[in-house]
């Protein structure tokens, strides 16, 4: 796995074409840009993973995908590209930017932000609608995202034992 940052740590604005490049070397207006390609930082896949794992351990954390029903009449994984985060029923980001120095900087990514409640609440709503099969109109907040990881668990075992499953949401374990 490889993550891309715009410096490489201590303040410095990265590397440019393999070349170091001092943060004394860099103009002041460049301070925080990327100089030429950014620099990649690797991280070993099982530690990432052993972290990932320990994350999803906590109660209040569901790592989640989702399966659609296809022509054959099976499940079958479903990609999403778009990146949403909903926070609180209060605001929103949604659009193509991951969130690392290439897609903020360097990309042509385009995100759309917005704080209003109502519109936010509606967009979570609608969201899990589609992704559990059912309604969260009822619940607030931290009661519906409760309620999100119990149905995707309980879909994952519904899947494992291949009995159906209604919405798209099931959980997955980073630990397997």
């Amino acid at each position: 796995m490889r993550l891309w940052v715009p410096g490489g740590g201590s303040g410095s604005p990265g590397k440019a074409r393999g070349d170091r490049v001092d943060r004394d070397t860099v103009p002041a207006e460049r301070h925080g840009q990327c100089a030429g390609e950014p620099e990649p930082i690797r991280h070993e896949p099982q530690a990432w993973l052993d972290d990932f794992a320990a994350l999803a351990a906590h109660e209040n954390v569901t790592i989640a995908g989702l399966a659609g029903i296809g022509a054959d009449g099976e499940r079958h994984g479903v990609y999403v590209h778009s990146k949403l985060m909903l926070i609180d029923d209060e605001w929103a980001t949604i659009g193509s930017c991951n969130l690392h120095a290439a897609s903020l900087f360097l990309n042509a990514e385009l995100n759309a932000s917005l704080w209003d409640p109502v519109i936010v609440r509606q967009l979570r709503c609608l969201l899990f609608a589609e992704h559990l099969g059912e309604t969260t109109e009822d619940l607030g907040t931290a009661a519906a995202h409760q309620r999100f990881g119990q149905v995707a668990r309980e879909s994952r075992v519904r899947w494992d034992a291949g009995q159906p499953w209604t919405g798209l949401a099931f959980s997955l374990d980073p630990a397997v």
